[in-house]
């Protein structure tokens, strides 16, 4: 999956929540639960100083091709899919610590299709401001959290125009997208890249013109990359 050092597809939305100096890192921006919708984030404190932080749970859905994100409160807390454990925590100078992700909808989950999530781990200024943050400089992170559907099914329609990939995922998961051309130009720098498009979302992506010739091979893969489809685009203009 994905390095904590990697910088994400703009699609993902993690988001940098304040700072001008990284003293967090991630263990992963886009995690997938296992079978048992269950999940693990690693927060790391790469400072010498303590960090308090405060975690956020967001519900995300595809509304007309538009994400749109329901905050988890106390207030709707019996329509929660997943709980973070724990919800709040203080990490020690070059400390790292897990946050445990759970399922908590059961059989009223529908694994028919994907499910998104934001997971947030909010720095605040101190232990006193853990419910109740205010504004603090460091970085934090907006991760997402995935429970994939049961059974992959990868429907898409993928164009090329202008050195422009389209991608169309009418499918009921997300897929991962690979131009892979390490074979052909000997395994110089840049020669592999990947995207990943949430279902029922189109992405468009700008191909590095290392990875551009005259045909263009991609292959999609589901989460688990049982399940996968190779096509072949000619820019159309």
């Amino acid at each position: 999956m994905i390095n904590m050092y990697r910088k994400i597809s703009l699609f993902m939305l993690a988001s940098l929540l304040c700072s001008s100096a990284s003293a967090i890192g991630l263990s992963n921006m886009f995690l997938v639960a296992n079978d048992s919708g269950s999940g693990l984030y690693t927060l790391f404190n790469n400072d010498s100083s303590n960090l308090y932080i405060k975690t956020k749970v967001q519900k995300v859905t595809l509304v007309d091709g538009e994400f749109v994100e329901e905050d988890y409160t106390r207030e709707n807390f019996l329509s929660w899919d997943i709980t973070v454990n724990p919800t709040k925590a203080v990490l020690r100078g070059q400390e790292a610590k897990d946050f445990s992700v759970k399922t908590l909808c059961g059989e009223r989950c529908d694994r028919s299709k994907d499910s998104y999530y934001l997971v947030s781990f909010i720095p605040v200024e101190g232990e006193e401001d853990i419910d109740n943050p205010k504004m603090n400089f460091v970085y934090g992170f907006s991760a997402y959290y995935v429970i994939p559907a049961t059974e992959s099914h990868v429907e898409l329609d993928a164009s090329l125009s202008n050195d422009v990939v389209t991608v169309n995922n009418t499918g009921n998961t997300f897929v991962t997208a690979i131009i892979d051309r390490c074979n052909s130009l000997d395994n110089a720098k840049g020669c592999r890249t990947d995207f990943k498009v949430l279902a029922g979302r189109k992405f468009t992506y700008k191909v590095p013109a290392l990875l551009l010739g005259e045909k263009l091979d991609i292959e999609f893969l589901n989460h688990d990359e049982t399940v996968s489809r190779k096509v072949t685009l000619v820019d159309e203009t």
